[in-house]
């Protein structure tokens, strides 16, 4: 059963009342809701609060609320009280599912709260049975990457963007020799991830937004300049396929046919949020999406080899065509 916060506030009020052994009008108690939450509630939803608190197995409380005929409520036990409820065992696995997922973090440069917190939290699980920190299966497992860019870059480019403040950088593209990086200044934006691999959304002096790869910067130089400019994630990042995204370039509509062994999965796993179903029949699931124009979406339609056919653009179906033949002649590309 779902819980909202304002009913957990309300089992609070009427677990104050109601401790010690003192009786309480149904009058009384739906009144100290308004007084202390300025909200009125209806007769059935204070029964049905009444009903959560005694038998809601997750909540746990096994509230007994004992009601005395034209009288009030009372705990049967005046010493009860709904804050000495132990976990049950649905929040005892809610609670490891979360200690599991917030582990992955552990290492995050700068999250030191965050750290403190998850070992107060494992701290809590080994007192739950027998001492042990009792280890599940996890349920849901994220993509987190296993080892985190040079702490110092890290945390600088967090401060930075947290107080917006200008940097500058040295970076070493991809392209260029191991000894050859160039000098860069920077209002940081995002520090995004993308396929275990973390990138620096920023503004160049030329006023262009960028992406920076993490790895390739060798160091951050924190400015005392601030920056007012703002960054709407959702909204730049609309039409990418990936982490690209080209200034000042219209998204491009591209049509696939997916033959039907990878009709199923395409209309399950969308391949980008624009996707929409232009026809579905024997020859297979035409799509289109607006996406702009990247390698990465190059690399994804290559991906589905044979079981997929670009219909439009043609420059898309020129470049899978390219690649295909260089690696039916292995050649490497340098």
């Amino acid at each position: 059963m779902a819980t909202s916060e304002k009913a957990l506030q309300r089992y609070a009020i009427y677990d104050r009342l109601l401790q010690g052994g003192k009786g309480q009008t149904k009058k009384d108690l739906i009144k100290a809701v308004y007084d202390e939450m300025n909200e009125r509630i209806s007769d059935r939803t204070f029964e049905d609060d009444l009903y959560s608190m005694r038998y809601d197995e997750y909540l746990g409380y096994k509230a007994v609320i004992k009601y005395i005929p034209k009288k009030h409520y009372v705990y049967e036990d005046p010493n009860y009280t709904i804050n000495a409820s132990k976990l049950t065992q649905h929040q005892i696995r809610n609670l490891r599912e979360a200690i599991k997922i917030l582990s992955r973090f552990k290492t995050l440069p700068f999250m030191s709260h965050l750290n403190k917190m998850i070992e107060q939290l494992e701290i809590m699980q080994s007192g739950l049975k027998n001492n042990v920190i009792q280890d599940i299966n996890p349920i849901i497992e994220l993509e987190v990457p296993n080892q985190w860019p040079d702490s110092h870059i890290l945390k600088d480019l967090y401060l930075a963007i947290k107080f917006k403040k200008e940097i500058r950088i040295n970076y070493q593209p991809f392209q260029d020799s191991e000894m050859a990086y160039s000098r860069h200044k920077l209002k940081p934006l995002l520090i995004k991830e993308y396929q275990n691999r973390l990138y620096l959304i920023a503004i160049n002096e030329s006023g262009e937004t960028r992406t920076y790869g993490l790895e390739r910067i060798q160091n951050v130089i924190r400015l005392e300049t601030r920056f007012k400019e703002t960054f709407n994630s959702d909204q730049y990042f609309k039409y990418a396929l990936g982490i690209t995204v080209t200034n000042r370039e219209e998204p491009h509509r591209i049509e696939l046919l997916f033959g039907r062994t990878d009709a199923n999965y395409v209309k399950t796993c969308r391949l980008h949020e624009t996707q929409e179903i232009i026809r579905e029949d024997k020859t297979g699931l035409h799509i289109a999406i607006n996406v702009y124009k990247s390698e990465e979406l190059v690399r994804m339609v290559r991906s589905f080899g044979s079981g997929v056919k670009v219909i439009s653009p043609k420059w898309l179906a020129d470049a899978v065509v390219e690649a295909a033949n260089e690696v039916a002649k292995g050649i490497l590309r340098n």
